[in-house]
């Protein structure tokens, strides 16, 4: 008969040896989907308080330091605009407005046909979308304006020209050719963005393909 010499084994063993290899399979797991590669993340974007679109909301700046009361801004506003709809107005920051309108179309003249001018001071006009925009006041100081151009001679008013003419003033977003029956000479306009805080030009001179100066005022 064979004969076995030895220590017998003790039943712990398996049960320990099966929970060391288990907690090396753990972390050779770990080390096979894990890089060592540490890697930066901007996270710069804060939460988007939402606005309600359906409030037509806009935000107003007005420059020039100003110190007016929310009860005359509102009563210059609402002789400007001509709104017979409910306007709620409140002061967001120095110098900053929040407009709440309950007419859409009167909220859509407001927004289109500004800048507003407010006994002698400009009102940018800028609508807005997250709350977060208020930290951007940048945005408030480039205007769109309406600039009437005076003395082209009518065979010279079309778009090219009167392009030509907002280029050297900004950027243009819109041009209009329609001479208005309230102006009694041709006049062509032309709606330009422009730094509000930039000196605007009086006047250009125009040539024609002569180098003749075409005499006309902004």
């Amino acid at each position: 008969m064979e004969e076995v010499t030895g220590e017998k084994a003790s039943p712990e063993e398996p049960e320990d040896y099966n929970k060391a290899k288990m907690e090396q399979l753990q972390v050779d797991m770990k080390n096979l989907f894990s890089s060592k590669e540490k890697r930066r993340v901007v996270i710069g974007n804060k939460n988007k308080i939402e606005v309600n679109t359906a409030n037509m909301t806009l935000l107003g700046k007005l420059y020039g330091g100003k110190n007016i009361s929310l009860q005359e801004l509102a009563e210059e506003l609402h002789r400007c605009w001509q709104t017979r709809g409910k306007t709620e107005i409140e002061v967001v920051s120095k110098g900053v407005y929040k407009m709440s309108f309950e007419n859409e179309e009167e909220y859509r003249h407001v927004r289109k046909n500004g800048p507003w001018v407010i006994q002698g001071f400009i009102m940018s006009m800028k609508t807005v979308k997250h709350d977060d925009v208020l930290e951007e006041e940048h945005l408030f100081d480039l205007v769109d304006f309406w600039i009437q151009i005076y003395g082209i001679p009518k065979e010279r008013i079309n778009e090219e020209n009167v392009t030509t003419v907002g280029l050297n003033l900004g950027k243009v977003k819109k041009v209009d050719l329609c001479c208005s029956s309230e102006f009694n000479k041709p006049v062509a306009q032309v709606r330009v963005r422009l730094d509000i805080k930039e000196r605007l030009l009086k006047s250009i001179e125009l040539c024609n393909r002569r180098r003749e100066v075409i005499p006309k005022n902004l």
